[in-house]
């Protein structure tokens, strides 16, 4: 028996309709979830990168993600601990490289500081404070040595600089051509806007420090640290929360501590150099 098409085209269409629905309601649901453990701090932007990029949602499969970004995490912050890697040079804007990034990041820091032996600074215009130059950058292209120009633009009242091969707007990370400029004008020491501190070792990533169900099958000493000192501070403050004087000797306790432990690891890493 044949049906005409307007008889069920009705009903399909209500099906599907209904099924789009509940795929909107599943993506919204999965959407909030993610957003909810970025700003909680359990999910990093790698793994929300990772896992937004696979086909299916599973809780498996943000533990195991999150537990290998948490143990390189971890171990970067090892590294970091036992020492430093040394210059190359004799600049001090590396040395404050050195000193303030993590192991990982200043290795590729370190590589602009060995380009920037390449590159030739000439001054093109100047107007005010700002100067407008071209710096050439030697190229061994085979066995030919090539020269290639980019218009870098330097504020020299606010030492403020770009480049347009826009290096650092793109990753963060200052290029030759800006550092050779610096090293001409007798810049000794990177304006804090070009030391990010999502590079800064010195900074600790909280969620690290976060006990969560797949802590169970791994005993980290830093992890029972942090518990047993958080426990420590909060019994603290709990018996002299109460009066303005005693809270501000607490903190003063505090700040004095943690002067004191800052000094105590710079002298450390000097050794250790």
């Amino acid at each position: 028996m044949c049906y005409p098409i307007h008889a069920t085209d009705g009903a399909f269409g209500t099906l599907r309709k209904s099924y789009r629905t509940s795929l909107k309601v599943i993506a919204g649901t999965k959407s909030c979830m993610m957003s909810s453990m970025i700003l909680c701090g359990t999910l990093g932007p790698r793994s929300h990168l990772r896992i937004t990029g696979m086909n299916s949602w599973t809780s498996t499969t943000y533990i195991t993600t999150h537990g290998c970004q948490e143990q390189r995490e971890l171990e970067d912050d090892a590294v970091d601990s036992r020492g430093v890697i040394p210059c190359a040079t004799t600049s001090p804007m590396e040395r404050q490289f050195q000193q303030e990034y993590t192991t990982c990041m200043f290795r590729d820091v370190q590589i602009k500081f060995f380009k920037k032996a390449n590159c030739r600074v000439f001054v093109v215009a100047e107007e005010g404070p700002v100067v407008c130059m071209k710096v050439e950058k030697e190229k061994l292209v085979n066995d030919t040595i090539l020269c290639v120009p980019y218009d870098v633009h330097f504020d020299r009242s606010t030492q403020e600089v770009h480049c347009e091969c826009n290096l650092f707007e793109s990753s963060g990370v200052l290029c030759c051509h800006c550092l050779e400029v610096f090293h001409s004008y007798k810049v000794y020491k990177v304006p804090n806007r070009y030391v990010l501190p999502c590079w800064s070792k010195n900074i600790k990533r909280k969620h690290i420090y976060v006990k969560s169900s797949h802590d169970v099958s791994r005993s980290d000493e830093s992890h029972v640290a942090f518990r047993g000192l958080c426990a420590h501070f909060y019994n603290i403050a709990q018996d002299f929360v109460n009066d303005d004087e005693e809270t501000t000797l607490l903190h003063a306790a505090l700040e004095e501590t943690r002067a004191k432990l800052t000094a105590h690891r710079a002298k450390k890493r000097s050794e250790s150099v």
